[in-house]
């Protein structure tokens, strides 16, 4: 039979792990953005009331806001070790974790493994301020890296946990060394449905590679078309900025937003001379190509038809 869970606990449940505003649920999210998969929470909450009450009689309340807040600790610490550790993110990543599970056990110290696609921390009951998984108790990047030394093998069978909660998140663009690692270990095996991606504005705003395309398409006009909106933004900003006046007018920044999502992601920048009846005036491409390169760390990949191609690979 269930245990019937306090009133107070309920509501402690949902406004520190359900809740879309509260801390955990911004946490998962972050660690969301950065991995590109989703990771759900799957909590047996009958289970750790009944473990962890004897630990928290006078409050048992608190067992939903402290286990919320170690969740947050760990998550946010996972997401750093992901974001600067490569290999960390590679051996993540190949791991194909779908949910995070709390478990209450008998002993000495924490620990965190994975197991059948499941990332199950164990903590310790001890009192309600020494439990926790803090900075103070663990060496954090030793414990995270345990998990892989201390992992259950899983066979490829299928993609969906037992027990795990659907989730209606979508897929989104992976950051920093994640997906560097995530394009090498799980190549694109099939298509998803366009209703789990995100809209473009949001999607290519972090979806590596970065492609840039700079053409002159005439003496009086270069055009910068990519596929990383901030990148544009820069390029229009730098050279608007210090375009240069003389006698017959400066150079005019034009900027081109797209016809997808909501019509605001900026696609294509163009440097024009207002006019074009000055046969003499004509625009140099070197100056924004070195800018480009240099300033931007995108690296060339060719020359087609006088369009110069670059690509960066890197997130900014």
């Amino acid at each position: 039979m269930a245990t019937k869970l306090p009133l107070a606990l309920k509501v402690s449940i949902r406004d520190n792990t359900t809740l879309p505003t509260c801390k955990l649920q911004k946490t998962l999210s972050s660690l969301t953005s950065t991995t590109g998969t989703p990771l759900t929470l799957n909590l047996d909450w009958d289970t750790l009331y009944r473990d962890l009450l004897p630990s928290f009689t006078d409050k048992p309340a608190l067992i939903g806001s402290s286990i919320a807040e170690t969740l947050s600790f760990f998550l946010t610490r996972l997401t750093s070790k992901l974001e600067s550790d490569e290999s960390f993110s590679d051996q993540y990543l190949s791991s194909r974790i779908g949910d995070v599970r709390v478990v209450v056990i008998k002993g000495d110290e924490a620990r965190v493994m994975i197991r059948e696609k499941s990332l199950y921390l164990e903590v310790i009951a001890r009192s309600p301020f020494e439990w926790r998984v803090n900075d103070n108790q663990i060496d954090m990047p030793t414990f995270l890296e345990s998990m892989f030394a201390t992992s259950e093998p899983w066979e490829d069978v299928a993609d969906v946990v037992p027990g795990a909660a659907a989730t209606t998140q979508p897929i989104i663009a992976a950051s920093p060394a994640a997906l560097a690692g995530a394009r090498r270990l799980m190549k694109v095996l099939c298509l998803p449905q366009e209703s789990h991606l995100q809209k473009p504005d949001e999607l290519f705003a972090k979806l590596l590679p970065y492609i840039l395309i700079v053409r002159q398409t005439s003496n009086h006009v270069l055009e910068v078309e990519g596929s990383h909106p901030a990148t544009l933004q820069l390029i229009a900003n730098y050279f608007e900025k210090y375009a240069a006046r003389n006698s017959n007018g400066r150079p005019e920044i034009v900027r081109h937003t797209g016809m997808w999502g909501n019509g605001t992601m900026l696609e294509r920048v163009s440097l024009k001379w207002p006019n074009a009846r000055d046969g003499w005036i004509k625009f140099g491409i070197s100056v924004l190509l070195s800018f480009v390169e240099g300033v931007c760390g995108y690296s060339p990949t060719g020359v087609h038809q006088g369009d110069y191609h670059f690509r960066r690979d890197e997130p900014l």
